[in-house]
């Protein structure tokens, strides 16, 4: 089985915080490849920039990659971009493209965002 997962998830992960995951999600997310979309690479890389994330993005996925194995999905950004332009029902653009990533990649977004889930049938939490 394949995941996506959202910003804060990646977050959790590496700064360990399993407790905020709900345990069966967390089973289900051991036995899973891990991928993140590209938009997530560059939200890590902003929240750094602007002081709300103490590590880089590169620090957050070298460590993910080596500890869990983290993917980053290999998207062309003219689809992407393509796709996320179908992702209508919000304003913010990590959101879209986060959605829009895990549409192309027909798997499952999980987040604990209640907007995406009130509007992403694939979203897991």
């Amino acid at each position: 089985m394949k995941l996506h997962l959202d910003t804060h998830a990646v977050v959790w992960l590496y700064t360990g915080e399993l407790k905020k995951f709900p345990k069966p999600l967390l089973t289900k997310m051991q036995e899973a490849d891990l991928f993140i979309s590209p938009a997530v690479q560059f939200e890590l890389a902003l929240l750094h920039k602007i002081g709300k994330a103490r590590d880089s993005e590169d620090k957050v996925l070298q460590t993910l990659r080596r500890e869990i194995e983290l993917k980053i999905e290999d998207i062309g950004s003219a689809e992407l971009f393509a796709a996320a332009c179908g992702v209508n029902w919000t304003k913010d653009p990590f959101d879209r493209l986060i959605v829009a990533a895990s549409e192309i990649a027909s798997c499952p977004l999980v987040t604990r965002d209640l907007h995406i889930h009130d509007h992403y049938k694939k979203a897991l939490w």
